[in-house]
């Protein structure tokens, strides 16, 4: 009866925290309907750049750590160990506030080769010589999310990262009439470091005393559980943003503007498949901790079917109205409209396929993971290089659309 009680706790959990993801998702979209509507196809890439340029420094700053420090929280949590979980949110918070801020000093020196080295657009220097202010923020964004998570504190923890700062810029950016890259990024940061603000009060609220204890926990203990853990995280990011990045490097502003509001559309599509697994995901462990090989088959399997029975009818809407979907972000991006039905059977396709990456982290083989995921970066590199000079925003989707299906195609082999 108690299993029963906490089987449906759980699942009540995971089923409130998919609700979230999925506004999520919607304030991602919603933000990049105002960023277009506010700035214009050329302005937007250069604020998308710097942001590209932003976030990818605010992975490498983590070295991992907060994945590391929401295991090691988690634990000490559970034992009512409060020196530890002191020691280790305090050293966690040290290492990537120190960190971060290191790698937005180097991004800041680096703003105008990056600008006019690399990406040549001079006019992205000022914009990404501001967004090192958002590397910081994003990073300690990142950690107090982790560890509210490990103290069961799942849905205000994905709110305050992932629904509060992009729905708040998107609505300050709307109400503001801007038009510049430069005071949209501003507004970015700030959004940032206000919802870091709340989340830190929650952290405070939820520990108590302990909280403020200074604690202590072994350094190189976290250093050494943190580093593995970078691996996936960067290429992840490499996945998420090379498109981006290489656009940038091939193409112009213009080019970026239309293709990533093209990229937010077609994640609609995975938005069941984002419920589903937040709800299936806690089963997965148990399954696979129980020796249940058959019910963990059926489970992916009804879990693949269920997503391709909710992406499909997103699918053939995005595939029959792309040039309208489109031109809701304004003139010139009815231009992605190929891009966006690309990108959107690639996704359909990474829901057909099922939560397999999610399979293999919840069953201990993070190892084979890893491997898939350093591949499947490392061909959407070499695959976005050779395609964008070639067939521009298009050779961007098709790269992405490849890559994420042979990741999810690898893992489904295993």
């Amino acid at each position: 009866m108690l299993r029963s009680s906490l089987d449906f706790d759980l699942a009540r959990t995971a089923a409130a925290v998919g609700m979230v993801r999925i506004v999520a998702a919607a304030a991602q979209f919603a933000l990049a309907f105002a960023i277009a509507r506010a700035l214009g196809a050329e302005v937007s890439g250069i604020y998308y750049l710097a942001f590209s340029v932003a976030s990818i420094g605010a992975v490498f700053a983590s070295l991992g750590v907060g994945r590391a420090t929401m295991r090691f929280v988690a634990t000490s949590a559970a034992e009512r160990d409060w020196r530890s979980l002191a020691g280790v949110h305090r050293q966690g918070a040290l290492v990537t506030g120190i960190a971060s801020a290191a790698v937005a000093g180097v991004v800041a020196m680096l703003a105008p080769l990056l600008a006019e080295g690399i990406f040549d657009k001079p006019d992205v220097e000022p914009v990404i010589r501001l967004a090192a202010l958002l590397i910081p923020a994003q990073t300690l964004l990142t950690l107090y999310s982790s560890v509210l998570k490990a103290v069961n504190r799942p849905i205000s923890a994905t709110a305050l990262q992932a629904v509060g700062p992009p729905l708040a810029l998107a609505v300050i950016l709307l109400a503001s009439g801007t038009d510049s890259a430069t005071v949209t990024m501003a507004i970015a940061i700030s959004s940032t470091g206000g919802f870091l603000v709340l989340e830190i009060i929650q952290w405070n609220r939820t520990i108590g005393k302990p909280a403020r204890q200074w604690g202590q926990f072994d350094l190189s203990l976290l250093i050494r559980t943190a580093l593995p853990l970078m691996v996936v995280s960067s290429m992840s990011l490499v996945i998420t943003w090379s498109d981006v990045v290489t656009i940038g490097v091939f193409g112009t502003s213009e080019d970026v503007g239309i293709y990533t509001p093209a990229a937010r559309t077609a994640l609609l599509i995975s938005l069941g498949l984002t419920a589903i697994a937040a709800v299936v995901q806690p089963r997965l462990a148990v399954l696979y901790r129980s020796g249940d090989y058959k019910g963990l088959e059926q489970l992916m399997r009804n879990t693949s079917l269920l997503g391709t029975i909710v992406g499909l009818p997103a699918l053939v809407v995005i595939e029959t109205a792309a040039s309208w979907f489109m031109s809701l972000f304004g003139a010139g991006f009815d231009a992605g409209a190929t891009a966006l039905r690309i990108l959107a059977i690639g996704q359909f396709l990474n829901v057909a396929v099922g939560a397999t990456g999610l399979l293999l982290s919840m069953s201990g083989q993070e190892r084979y993971l890893q491997r898939t995921m350093v591949v499947g970066a490392l061909a959407n590199i070499i695959l976005n290089v050779v395609l964008i000079p070639i067939l521009g925003i298009n050779g961007a989707a098709i790269a992405t659309a490849v890559s994420l299906g042979g990741v999810n195609l690898a893992n489904l082999a295993w």
